[in-house]
């Protein structure tokens, strides 16, 4: 049971989703990551703000704050793991079976990635097992921080033609579409394709419909025949099969907002998958993020495509 002199209310952290993945975990890996977020803040200054926390097998286990890795004061056993696991699954591995097998376990709020020993039967993974590190990623809202981008969205695009933004993996990508969300459903009725669930926002507060769980192409097929949108945003674009989707929506007359992993301009018309959609003008405009100062808000470099 959780010591109730933690926080008041029984939590360690103001972070209500920091605060929901942990109260899961073993009491020592909650312990242990409490630890590191307080010396992040005390380092950093504030209260702790946890991005993720990578657990790790006999190697070193970690969170990450402000931009920096902190490391736990705790070991990993197989056995402990395997007690991870069970609590991230709630003591059932086979109802997360298919999501193991593609990298990750949806848990609580938060993307939790695994890596293990892959079991391959004819040429594709088949499963994962004897998993040896989990690295769960606390999703945040940062108010506002896609203005800029929506602005684009409003004012400079025209016909169905879509935005793709992108950069680096954990720069902020996800934070900035949750944001683009709540900013274009209180004017548009949108629809948003949330295969790992790391999209979805719990509140009522605009016009917006998810598809959770869905594969990324059955549910931007479905949100263009059944639901009417008008536009359709998801996350994370890759390979042929999302480039055929999204070429999909494009010529059926939907703006399709999306991110994708490139460090500049030139990596992302680099990717096969991407050039194809830009060639065909399925996106007016590229957006690259970094973070500003102060890590609240984003800095954009903007190419608008002819």
């Amino acid at each position: 049971m959780r010591n109730e002199s933690e926080n008041g209310a029984g939590r360690i952290f103001r972070d209500r989703r920091l605060d929901e993945i942990t109260d899961i975990l073993p009491p020592d890996v909650r312990r242990a990551v409490s630890a590191a977020a307080s010396d992040a803040a005390s380092l950093l200054g504030g209260e702790p703000s946890v991005s993720e926390i990578r657990l790790r097998v006999g190697g070193i286990s970690s969170i990450a704050s402000g931009g920096r890795t902190f490391p736990l004061r705790l070991t990993v056993s197989p056995d402990k793991m395997s007690e991870i696991i069970r609590a991230l699954t709630d003591g059932s591995l086979y109802a997360h079976a298919d999501t193991i097998r593609d990298g990750y376990i949806f848990s609580h709020g938060a993307r939790c990635g695994v890596c293990g020993r892959a079991v391959v039967r004819g040429g594709k993974i088949d499963s994962v097992c004897d998993i040896t590190s989990v690295t769960m990623r606390i999703p945040h809202d940062v108010g506002g921080c896609a203005s800029g981008v929506f602005r684009i969205f409003s004012s400079k695009l025209k016909s169905a033609r879509g935005i793709i933004v992108y950069s680096p993996p954990g720069v902020g990508k996800t934070t900035l579409l949750r944001d683009f969300i709540l900013a274009a459903s209180r004017r548009l009725n949108v629809a948003v394709a949330d295969e790992r669930g790391e999209l979805y926002r719990n509140d009522a507060s605009g016009s917006v419909d998810y598809l959770l769980g869905y594969p990324k192409h059955a549910a931007i097929i479905q949100a263009v025949r059944s639901l009417s949108p008008s536009l359709i945003i998801c996350d994370e674009l890759f390979g042929s099969d999302d480039a055929d989707v999204a070429m999909y929506a494009y010529s059926c007359g939907v703006p399709l907002i999306a991110s994708a992993h490139a460090g500049n301009f030139a990596e992302l018309l680099a990717r096969l998958d991407i050039s194809r959609l830009t060639d065909a003008r399925a996106f007016g405009c590229c957006v690259g993020i970094s973070r500003a100062a102060g890590g609240g808000s984003f800095s954009l470099e903007t190419e608008y495509l002819s």
